[in-house]
Formats: C-alpha cells, sequence, structure tokens
C-alpha cells in the first residue's frame, strides 16, 4: 500500500509516464478529427500541386535555357563581328589568294586557334566546347576545342549537317543556323554557325561553335532545390528526334519512353499532359518549344511530389486543427509545469551559476526519486568533477604559460645575438632558470666530418668541466646526443635508470631524465640541444613542444650567426684587398710620375709651422680623421685631414685657420672636401692609365700599319727600325735575325728617330 502510495506521489513519478499521458491525450483529442479532415483534402490538392510546380518549372526552364542560347550566341556574334577579328578570318580564308591590293593580313589557321582559345574557349567565362572554321567547301582549316570535348572529324557528319544547314540559311538570306549533333555518350550539343560573307556576299567560310552543354544547356534543366532531381528530369529534343540532357536524364526519358509525347510540341501541342509509365508511375509532363531554336523543352515531375508539398498548400486548414491543439496543449502544459518546470528551472539557475563560475554552489532537488533527483545528483557530480578540471587547468595554463614566456625571452635573446659562443651560454644559461624542472642544459654541435657531435655551451660546474676537457660524442654512438643527430629526431630517457639509450655522466650523476632535440636547417643536421632534469618522467608534451620551438627557433640563429661570422670575415677580407690594391695603383702611379710625393699649395705658411704640420701629418695617419693642433702665436689653428680613398691615406690636406673663425662646421667641411679631393685625384689617375693605354694601342697599330705595307723583308726591317725608334724616343734601334738567317744586323744609328732628339721626353 505504501508503495502505492509512493507510485502515485506526482514527485515520485517518472517524467516519462507524466509526458506520456498529456501528451497522448492531447493527440488523442486532435488527430482523430485532423485525420478526417486532411484524408479528404489530399487528393484534391495533389493534381493543383503537381500542375502548378511543373508548369513553373518547365517555364522557367524554358527561359533559362532560351537566355543561354542568346548569349552563347552573342558571344560567338560579337567575336565574329570585332572589325580586326573579321579582318584575321578573310585574311586566313584568302591566305592563297593573291590580296595585295587589300589591306588583309596572312594570318595563319593557328593565330586564328589561339584566339578562340583565349576569348572563346576560356574555361572561366567561355560557352562553347569547340569551334572551327570553314573554307566554302566545307572542309576544316582552324580548330580549337577543350579538353572535355571529344575529337571533332573534320569530315564528320556534324561538320556537314552544320555545312549544309548554312547554305540553305544563306540561300534564305539567313547568315546564322542552329543545329544538332550527336555526342559519343549519345546526347546531343548545339552547333552555331555563321556565314563568313566578302563584300559581294558571297560566302568564303563558316564558323561553327560547339555549345559547351555543361555551362550552356544543362544549368537551366537543373530542377529548384524544392523538388530535387529525384522528382522531376527534363531534356531538350529535335525536330529530328536529337535529344540533349543529362546522361541520366536521357536514361530516364528512354525509361519513361515519351520522345512523340515531346516532339509534338512542334506542331503546337504544348502545356502539361499526364502519362503513365510502364512501371505505373505517373508523370506530369510540360512541353514548349524554344523560341528561335530547332529544340523543344519537355519536363517531367513524380505524381509522388505533392505528398511532400500538401504541408505548405494545407496551411488554411492546418491552423484551425493546430489551433485547436495549441489550445488543448497550453492547458496540459500549464498542468505539467507545475510538476516538471519548477525544479527543472532551480536545477538550470544553478547551472547558470555553475557556469559563471561559482563552483560552491548548493545543488537543490538531489533527495528526489524522479528524473529530476537523479539529474540534480548528476549535476553536483558534474560540479566536483569540473572543480577539479578547472583546478587542474589552472594549473596547467599557469604553467604553460610560464614556458611561452620563457620561450619568447629566450627566442627574442638569441634573435638579437650575433655573437656564436656568447649565444650559446646564454640560451643554455636562460634555458635552466627559466624551466624549474631542468637543472642542466648544454648545445652540442656536429663538427665539418659530421664524426662528433662536439659541446660548445654548457651549464654550471660540471658544464666548465666537460668544455675543457672537449666534451664530444660520436653521431650515432650509444647516448641520447649519438642517437639524435644520427636520426634527426628528438630522443628522450624519461627514465635513466631503465633507458637504453642514457649514457651516464660522471659530472652528472643526478641526472633521472634526458631529453636531446636536433638542430636542424631544412633537413640538414647541425646539432642538438641537450636538458636534463633531476625527477624522472618530467618532460611532459607541453614542455616538449616549448623546448622544440626554442630548438628550432636556436636552430636558425645558429645559422644565421655562422652566416653573419662568414659575412663579416669576408667584408674585412675584401676591405684589405681594396686598401692593398689602391695603395698599390697610387704607389706604380706615384712611380711613373718619377717621384714620392705630389705637393702643391696655396697661400702663406711660416716656415717655422711645417714642424708642427708633420707632427699632426703622423697623427691624421694613424686616425684617419681631422687633426686640429694648437693655437699658434699668429692666432691661427693648424688643420691637418687625411685624404683617404678606399681605407688608405694618398696624402692630406693642410690649413692655417683663424682662431675666431674656426668651429665644428669648417671641420666638416675641410673633412668633405679631402674627401671629395680622393675622389678626384682617383678620377684623374683612373683618366691618366686609360689615356696611356689608349695612346700605347695608337701606336703600336700605327707601326703594325706602317709595317705590313712594307712588301721586302729590307723595307719592312727598315721600316720597324724607324717607327719603334721614333715612338720611344731612344737614340739607337737595331734588329737582328739570326745567324743562319741573316749575316748583318739592320740599325737605326743613334740621333736618327725621324728628327726627334733622343732625349726629348715622351708626351
Amino acid at each position: 500500500m505504501s508503495r502505492l502510495r509512493t507510485w502515485l506521489d506526482a514527485r515520485n513519478t517518472p517524467i516519462w509516464l507524466k509526458l506520456l499521458i498529456g501528451v497522448g491525450l492531447i493527440l488523442l483529442l486532435v488527430l482523430i478529427p485532423s485525420t478526417i479532415i486532411i484524408r479528404g483534402a489530399l487528393d484534391e490538392l495533389a493534381v493543383q500541386t503537381n500542375s502548378t510546380a511543373i508548369d513553373n518549372t518547365g517555364s522557367s526552364q524554358a527561359t533559362t535555357v532560351t537566355n543561354s542560347i542568346s548569349q552563347a550566341r552573342l558571344a560567338l556574334d560579337t567575336f565574329v563581328n570585332d572589325p580586326e577579328i573579321e579582318r584575321m578570318l578573310l585574311g586566313m580564308l584568302l591566305r592563297n589568294v593573291n590580296t595585295s591590293d587589300l589591306p588583309l593580313p596572312r594570318t595563319t589557321p593557328a593565330e586564328i586557334e589561339a584566339l578562340m582559345d583565349r576569348t572563346l574557349l576560356n574555361p572561366a567565362t567561355g560557352l562553347y566546347d569547340a569551334v572551327r572554321v570553314l573554307d566554302r567547301n566545307g572542309n576544316v582549316i582552324a580548330l580549337s576545342a577543350s579538353n572535355i570535348v571529344s575529337t571533332i572529324s573534320p569530315g564528320g557528319q556534324a561538320t556537314q549537317d552544320a555545312l549544309r544547314a548554312a547554305e540553305a540559311a544563306l540561300a534564305e538570306g539567313r547568315t546564322q543556323t542552329l543545329t544538332v549533333a550527336t555526342l559519343a555518350n549519345g546526347t546531343g550539343a548545339l552547333d552555331y554557325t555563321i556565314a563568313l560573307l566578302w563584300r559581294d556576299g558571297r560566302a568564303l567560310g563558316y564558323i561553327v561553335g560547339r555549345m559547351s552543354n555543361t555551362s550552356v544547356i544543362y544549368p537551366g534543366l537543373r530542377f529548384p532545390p524544392e523538388i530535387g532531381r529525384e522528382m522531376g528530369f527534363s531534356y531538350l529534343i529535335s525536330v529530328d528526334g536529337d535529344v540533349i540532357a543529362f546522361p541520366e536524364s536521357l536514361a530516364r526519358a528512354n525509361e519513361v519512353g515519351d520522345f512523340n509525347l515531346a516532339r509534338a510540341a512542334f506542331t503546337g501541342a504544348t502545356g502539361v499532359t499526364t502519362l503513365t509509365d510502364a512501371n505505373g508511375t505517373t508523370w506530369y509532363v510540360y512541353t514548349s518549344t524554344l523560341p528561335g531554336t530547332p529544340l523543344a523543352l519537355a519536363a517531367h515531375l513524380d505524381s509522388q511530389f505533392a505528398a511532400e508539398q500538401l504541408s505548405g498548400l494545407l496551411s488554411v486548414r492546418r491552423f484551425a486543427i493546430f489551433g485547436l491543439s495549441a489550445v488543448l496543449a497550453l492547458i496540459g502544459v500549464y498542468l505539467l509545469s507545475r510538476l516538471i518546470a519548477d525544479p527543472i528551472n532551480r536545477l538550470r539557475q544553478t547551472a547558470a551559476r555553475m557556469a559563471a563560475g561559482d563552483l560552491n554552489v548548493t545543488v537543490p532537488d538531489t533527495a528526489r526519486g524522479d528524473e529530476i533527483g537523479g539529474l540534480a545528483r548528476e549535476t553536483a557530480t558534474l560540479r566536483e568533477s569540473v572543480s577539479l578540471l578547472v583546478t587542474d587547468l589552472e594549473g596547467r595554463v599557469t604553467a604553460r604559460s610560464r614556458d611561452i614566456a620563457a620561450t619568447q625571452e629566450i627566442a627574442r635573446y638569441a634573435a638579437s645575438q650575433v655573437n656564436l659562443p656568447t649565444l650559446m651560454e646564454r640560451v643554455v644559461d636562460l634555458i635552466v632558470a627559466s624551466f624549474p624542472a631542468l637543472y642542466h642544459a648544454q648545445i652540442f654541435l656536429i663538427d665539418n666530418d659530421r664524426e662528433y657531435a662536439v659541446l660548445r655551451a654548457s651549464t654550471g660546474e660540471a658544464g666548465q668541466l666537460l668544455l675543457r676537457r672537449g666534451h664530444r660524442l660520436a653521431v650515432g654512438s650509444q647516448s641520447v646526443i649519438g642517437q639524435v643527430t644520427d636520426s634527426g629526431e628528438l630522443v628522450v630517457a624519461r627514465d635513466t635508470a631503465a633507458s637504453p639509450v642514457h649514457r651516464r655522466n660522471e659530472f652528472l650523476p643526478d641526472t633521472r631524465a634526458e631529453l636531446a632535440i636536433p638542430l636542424k636547417i631544412g633537413s640538414a643536421m647541425i646539432g642538438a640541444l641537450d636538458v636534463q632534469s633531476r625527477q624522472p618522467d618530467v618532460f611532459t608534451p607541453d614542455l616538449i613542444t616549448a623546448l622544440q620551438t626554442m630548438a628550432d627557433q636556436l636552430s636558425i640563429t645558429i645559422q644565421n650567426a655562422r652566416f653573419y661570422e662568414e659575412a663579416s670575415r669576408r667584408a674585412i677580407e675584401v676591405d684589405e684587398a681594396n686598401k692593398r690594391a689602391t695603395l698599390a695603383a697610387w704607389q706604380d702611379f706615384l712611380r711613373d710620375q718619377r717621384s714620392q710625393r705630389l705637393t702643391q699649395s696655396a697661400g702663406f705658411k711660416e716656415a717655422d709651422a711645417e714642424p708642427i704640420f708633420a707632427l699632426l701629418r703622423e697623427q691624421a695617419a694613424e686616425s684617419g680623421e681631422p687633426v686640429v693642433g694648437e693655437v699658434t702665436a699668429r692666432n691661427t689653428l693648424p688643420v691637418v685631414a687625411p685624404v683617404m680613398l678606399r681605407g688608405q691615406m694618398l696624402g692630406t690636406v693642410e690649413w692655417e685657420v683663424p682662431a675666431q673663425s674656426f668651429g665644428a662646421e669648417r671641420l666638416s667641411l675641410a673633412q668633405e672636401l679631402a674627401g671629395r679631393l680622393a675622389i678626384s685625384l682617383e678620377n684623374a689617375r683612373l683618366f691618366q692609365e686609360s689615356r696611356r693605354a689608349a695612346e700605347r694601342e695608337r701606336l703600336v697599330n700605327s707601326i703594325s700599319a706602317r709595317i705590313t705595307s712594307q712588301t721586302s723583308i729590307e723595307q719592312i726591317l727598315q721600316t720597324a727600325v724607324r717607327e719603334v725608334g721614333q715612338a720611344l724616343r731612344t737614340p739607337q734601334v737595331s734588329i737582328r735575325l739570326r745567324d743562319d738567317l741573316a749575316s748583318e744586323p739592320v740599325e737605326q744609328p743613334a740621333g736618327e728617330t725621324n728628327g726627334f732628339p733622343a732625349d726629348q721626353p715622351l708626351s
């Protein structure tokens, strides 16, 4: 008796039973009259729904396909009517005819094909799959086709049909015509032909465009989403029975077998009719011709479509039915809400406070014996689980934030440092300082022979001892470093006591876990980052990820530092080479000038000032900067500015400047003038060298021309003696042949060099 009383207590009755009783009563009161009304309306609305749907769809498809064909025709018309393209087409058709009196280009078929590829067959905007140009005899002289089109036979049936149709249209005064060709897959395609006329109206040829079914026809034959491809299909048919349709639509049309019904549209039998196929399926069929084309449209709709649409057409009647149902449902909901909604709302409010972060809130109704009580207890359990999870996540986020901050700090330092030893030493110190779980870090770099990984940076006293010993490990050896440098993959020994790859180091006896991360540039190994901990199994995925990111950044920074060192070394070498070359060039130049120093002066300088300037010259040569002396007895300041060129001092510019007018601006001006002087001197030296070279080349060519103009050996020798003596300004020139070839030398006596004195300098 007590159990029955408990069962009848609404607080302990299962919610599904409460809902089942209430909803069952409502449905019982609503569905009985609704079923009677709806059954009578279904048959009445089915015909109207199907007829209206296929009529609207068929009309829309006919309009869309007609407009798409018109757009495709317009595209080819625009192409042909372009004056420049028209001249190119006529030039190609008349390329074998003498048209010298006509301004027509000699266009090749390849040029026309390339032009059609760019315009009419553009994959993004083209409406044609193929375009071919025929001469007036029907021979294909230019053909462009997309990859999705099968090869068009130049003399195929489609070409001949298009030619005959174009000739017939031209006889009727029309220059364009549409024909239907049958493709290899059984469906058809539209060929649009335009006659290319000469000035007298005769056809020189034809251009035939194969319209793309995918771009022109198929989009218009698609059914709207509310009908779908399962409920309907459409196709186009010509007077001769050629069909254009999706392959699956063509198969369904063959199954229904109503092609005669579709062709009847050409005799005016258009509109919506019904038919039943061999499977007993009733179809609503819309037929209509397409204006301006030799095609008719047939659109089919399965009669079952109406059953899916009746709910939308019976809205008025359903309103009355469901209005009554709503009133009854409101009464039932109100009665049930007192039993269900209140405790659920209390749980909802509790969940909202938990979502806001109050995980200490008390969950109500946990003592109930129904489903709400079970939900309350599960909510309390969830609260405890979430509290523990949040605490754990907060700890992990804190650790993760610390790791990210440490990684960023190390990456910033690494990016700002170019000295490689300093960089590596600082990075390993930062790693140990930033990650509390680690007590030792070190960096190994692979040597040039790629046989050993050599320790380059290490932390602590143990690290310094290892560095002084030149600690290294063989690549591929039985150690963490040997394995990581050999495989290029990170190696972790979570417990060194049980790890087969860990190699115990006498200087680091406290290591219980070790992680080695490869340092790589692309696929090339350059070394490894090794970190160690006193705790086993300390390397969590988050810590490994942070250290991996750091190692990747470190690899790039090491490589950049190496590049920087190499670039600096080469820059120094280039600078030194330039200095040596500049110094050698000016030494040679001064030696050629027969002097060790060139000096020019202006103004007046006291003789007792020369020792002061000599001292200042030495200081300027050492520093490479302008030097200012002490104020002289004449209240002047001696200034010496070095003339520097590529790091070499060519000389000095010396001034005595009144002390009262001297300042930083004048010193800067002196330095600027010395710099400009160095450039001018270098330009003058280079100019003189080039002029001397040109003069030597001229003399050699002149002497060579005079010698080669002679015909006898005696004349050649005499001419050579005279010309060489004149060119070199020498008092004596002799040419001696071998004893067995000539008995006496041919000589030019001293002083007989074409009237020039032998001691006259060469200018």
